[in-house]
C-alpha cells in the first residue's frame, strides 16, 4: 500500500535515514551516526550516511550519490536527514554550504544537534538563506541514535547503560557466590544489548566471583571492549578477562600490573581513583557507549552520582530471601518487555 499523504512519506524517509545511519555503527568515532536521503517528487535520487570518523558527512555522501542525469533535479529536491546538518568547520567543511551550493530548497531534520556549537544554528542559517526547514525533533528513534553523542556533548563522558537482574524479593545476588536469576530469554537480550555497545564494564567483586567472559555470544555486531576495574590487583591472572584473547581495558592502582597484547592497563594513583576519572579514561580510549554489569558497589556509585543514562532491569520470579539488596533507582519507565517468566524494564534517567 502506498503512503496516504506527505506526512506518511516524510516518516518513511526519516526512518530510511535512521536505517542508513546505523551502517556507521562503531565506525564514526566521536561523531554521531547520521543518514540522509534526497528525494524529488517522492522518488529517492540520492542517499548516504556518515561512513567513518573523518570522512564525508551523510549529506555530502547523499549528494555525491545523485546520478549525473538527476543533478538538475536538486533545485526542486527535498533533503531528509536524521540530525541537524553541521554549520562549522571540523574535519570536513560545513554541510550547510553543500546544501546551499546544491540549491536544495527544502530540508527535514529528525533531531537537533546537541553540540553547543550547533543546536539549532544550522536551522536558522538555512532559513535565512531561503531554505524551508522542518524540524521534527520528536522522532524517538533519531534521538536514541545519537544518544552516545548527546552524552559526550552534554556530560563529557560515555553513554552509560546499567544492567542487572533482580529477584522478586528485591535482591541482585548473594555475598561471595555466583547467582543466576535471569532466564534464557533475558540472557539472549543481554547479548543483544552487548552487541549494541562499544564497551562493557564490571567491578572487582563481579569479576572475581563470576569469572565472566563479557563477550557477545550472538556475535552479530562484534564484541564490546571489556573494561575491568581491579583497583588493588585482586583478579587472578587465570581469570578469563585476564587470560583470553579478547581486548580488555583494565584500571588499577597497582604499578606493575601485568599487561599483554590483549590487555591495556591504565594505572591511577589512590587519590585519582574515582568513577568520574575512570569514565574520562574510557572516553579517551575511544569507547563511547558502555554497559555496566555490576557489581552492587559500582552500580550504586554510578546511580548516586547520576552517572548513567538508561537502565535495563530484569525483574525475575526467583526469590533469594536474603543477599545483596538491589539498587534504588529513580527514573522514567520507557517500556516493559515480557521475556518468558522475566520482565525487562527499560528506564531512562530523569
Amino acid at each position: 500500500m502506498s503512503p496516504k499523504n506527505k506526512s506518511d512519506i516524510g516518516q518513511i524517509m526519516i526512518q530510511r535515514c535512521i536505517h542508513l545511519a546505523r551502517r556507521g555503527w562503531q565506525a564514526t568515532g566521536r561523531n554521531p551516526m547520521v543518514g540522509a536521503v534526497i528525494t524529488h517528487r517522492d522518488r529517492i535520487i540520492g542517499e548516504g550516511w556518515h561512513v567513518h570518523f573523518g570522512g564525508l558527512h551523510a549529506e555530502r555522501n547523499a549528494l555525491n550519490n545523485v546520478s549525473a542525469q538527476d543533478r538538475s533535479l536538486l533545485k526542486d529536491a527535498h533533503l531528509y536527514v536524521s540530525l541537524e546538518p553541521c554549520n562549522h568547520h571540523g574535519k570536513t567543511s560545513p554541510c550547510t554550504d553543500a546544501i546551499l551550493e546544491a540549491q536544495i530548497p527544502k530540508v527535514t531534520i529528525a533531531a537537533l544537534d546537541p553540540n553547543p556549537l550547533m543546536n539549532g544554528q544550522s536551522v536558522e542559517y538555512l532559513r535565512q538563506k531561503g531554505v524551508t526547514v522542518d524540524v521534527r525533533d520528536d522522532v524517538k528513534s533519531a534521538t536514541h541514535l545519537i544518544a552516545p553523542f548527546r552524552a559526550m556533548q552534554t556530560y563529557h563522558r560515555p553513554y552509560i547503560v546499567l544492567k542487572y537482574a533482580q529477584s522478586k524479593d528485591g535482591f541482585i545476588g548473594q555475598t561471595g557466590q555466583q547467582v543466576w536469576l535471569s532466564n534464557t530469554w533475558s540472557r539472549w537480550a543481554t547479548h543483544r544489548l552487548r552487541g549494541q555497545m562499544s564497551g562493557i564494564m564490571v567491578g572487582t567483586n563481579t569479576a572475581l566471583i563470576d569469572n565472566p567472559l563479557l563477550t557477545n555470544r550472538l556475535d552479530t555486531n562484534g564484541h564490546p571492549r571489556r573494561i575491568l576495574l581491579d583497583r588493588t590487583g585482586r583478579i587472578p591472572a587465570s581469570h578469563q578477562v585476564r587470560s583470553d584473547q579478547h581486548r580488555t581495558l583494565i584500571f588499577t592502582t597497582v604499578a606493575n600490573y601485568k599487561k599483554d597484547r590483549y590487555r591495556e592497563v591504565i594505572t591511577l594513583t589512590s587519590t585519582q581513583w574515582s568513577i568520574e576519572i575512570i569514565l574520562q579514561g574510557i572516553l579517551d580510549q575511544g569507547i563511547y557507549s558502555v554497559i555496566v554489569e555490576g557489581g552492587a558497589a559500582l552500580l550504586n556509585d554510578m546511580i548516586n552520582k547520576q552517572l548513567w543514562d538508561q537502565c535495563h532491569l530484569y525483574k525475575t520470579q526467583q526469590k533469594l530471601k536474603e543477599g545483596i539488596k538491589a539498587p534504588i533507582l529513580r527514573g522514567q519507565l520507557i517500556k516493559t518487555i515480557p521475556l518468558g517468566s522475566d520482565n525487562l524494564m527499560i528506564i531512562n534517567r530523569l
